[in-house]
């Protein structure tokens, strides 16, 4: 967004760079700025915007410093989000003095816009009233405070001071010194990024009125990273857990295969000593056999034997009876004619 007294124009070069680097882009001009101003030069168009702030201080129902714009900023939005080509979680907004106030504003009010860049457009407008800082802001615009000082004090001549300056900010921002000044709503960005840049010396933006905004938002950005890194570490530690108990059921699995090679290994061995077994029994048995048939031979052998030496037996056992000789044997012609009987 462009600052006060500009146009859209103005941002259009930036635009087509992060065109080139293929970023989807959109600028509007705030109310009652560029075309929105009709009239077409510069100074003129400034006037019409003092005029429309004056107006709202009088009453016209509108609210042109800052408040409408962001509206039709939030309406933008909507737009952008019925567009294929647009990725409405990436969405980025930055603007310059007026256009960074709106840009700050914006991404208060809207979620949609996921970084924030605001440069020198964020103030404490509280801050500014107390410490009489004011000035430089009041002098961008002002008709509508001189006009709100006449009408307070009854008199054209009267002096814009800290109490009229509240009366405007409270008519022109309802709100702003109560509910949503800087050091109360810029927080409220967080977590999503931010980046906050400002002049040192800038005078409607006192770097003092800003940095206690800042500090705020720091705050609350900490206080996030540090529940992110709590989050973190509980993760971190679950994770090395659920590691560490992985580890633990892999080493049982593995002890129990261990074990389970070993019984199988135990098995093997038995099996293999049964075979054995079984084959020494085979062999014994064949032994038997062998000794069992060759036994068995040598009894047929012997048997074969007896009765083969049966007939020779009883032939050879038979007794010759007969005269006896003179020297006790038979006589030769005993044993030639006497009979023998088989006893």
């Amino acid at each position: 967004m462009h600052a006060t007294g500009e146009t859209m124009d103005v941002v259009r070069p930036k635009q087509e760079l992060y065109a080139r680097m293929g970023y989807f882009t959109a600028a509007i001009d705030a109310r009652y700025h560029g075309q929105r101003a009709a009239l077409p030069d510069k100074v003129t168009a400034r006037n019409v915007y003092e005029l429309a702030l004056a107006a709202a201080w009088r009453g016209s129902g509108e609210q042109p410093l800052f408040l409408d714009t962001v509206w039709d900023l939030v309406l933008l939005l909507d737009v952008l989000a019925m567009r294929p080509e647009v990725d409405m979680t990436r969405v980025g907004v930055t603007g310059f003095s007026m256009g960074g106030t709106i840009t700050w504003l914006l991404a208060v009010i809207d979620p949609r816009v996921a970084v924030a860049a605001p440069s020198s457009g964020v103030q404490g407008f509280c801050w500014a009233v107390d410490n009489e800082q004011y000035h430089a802001r009041v002098g961008r615009y002002p008709l509508v405070f001189e006009i709100a000082a006449s009408d307070l004090r009854g008199t054209k001549t009267a002096e814009v001071d800290g109490e009229v300056v509240t009366a405007v900010w409270n008519k022109l921002l309802p709100g702003i010194m109560s509910v949503y000044d800087a050091h109360m709503s810029l927080c409220t960005i967080a977590p999503r990024p931010l980046l906050l840049t400002t002049g040192e010396l800038d005078p409607s933006c006192p770097l003092p009125g800003v940095a206690l905004a800042a500090d705020s938002a720091r705050a609350v950005y900490l206080d996030w990273a540090k529940e992110q890194r709590r989050l973190q570490l509980e993760a971190e530690a679950e994770a090395a857990a659920a590691a560490a108990a992985a580890a633990v059921e892999a080493a049982m699995a593995a002890a129990a295969a261990e074990a389970a090679a070993a019984a199988a290994a135990q098995v093997e061995a038995a099996a293999a000593a049964a075979a054995a077994a079984a084959e020494m029994a085979a062999a014994a048995a064949v032994e038997a056999a062998a000794a069992a048939e060759m036994q068995a031979e040598f009894a047929a052998a012997v048997a074969a034997a007896e009765a083969a030496a049966e007939p020779a037996a009883e032939a050879s056992s038979g007794c010759v009876l007969g005269d006896v000789a003179p020297g006790g044997g038979p006589s030769s012609s005993s044993m030639r004619s006497t009979p023998r009987a088989t006893l």
